[in-house]
Order: C-alpha cells, then structure tokens, then sequence
C-alpha cells in the first residue's frame, strides 16, 4: 500500500475514511486553516498536531 500523505502529514487515506460526525458526509482538508470541512454542512474540524479533532460541534458544551 503507497504511504501518501496531504502536504501537513495527513495519511490520504483519512480522507476515505473520516466522515462528518454530523451528516456522515465526506470531509475535504483545507491547509491554509488546517482543517477537515464537511463537503455537505460546512462544518470545520481542526487538525491539531496531525490529529483530526473529529467532535460534532451540535453536542459540545454550547450555552444558548
């Protein structure tokens, strides 16, 4: 199996993988932000230490 990786690190195949916690939708790396997007809602999920940081923000501690 090819050891291919975005240019931060990531292994492409995250990206076959990972799905949006919320919609279950493709996620897309955007570099200049270091983050996975949701190809659907739009949600952004950082990538810390190349770690996807993959919490659905709709469950998190949010006060209303």
């Amino acid at each position: 199996m090819p050891d291919n990786h975005t240019e931060d690190g990531l292994p492409d195949i995250l990206l076959d993988i990972l799905r949006c916690p919320a919609d279950k939708a493709k996620l897309e790396y955007h570099e200049e932000d270091d983050t996975l997007v949701c190809t659907e809602c739009g949600t952004a999920y950082p990538v810390e230490g190349n770690i996807p940081v993959m919490l659905n923000p709709k469950h998190g501690n949010e006060e209303e």
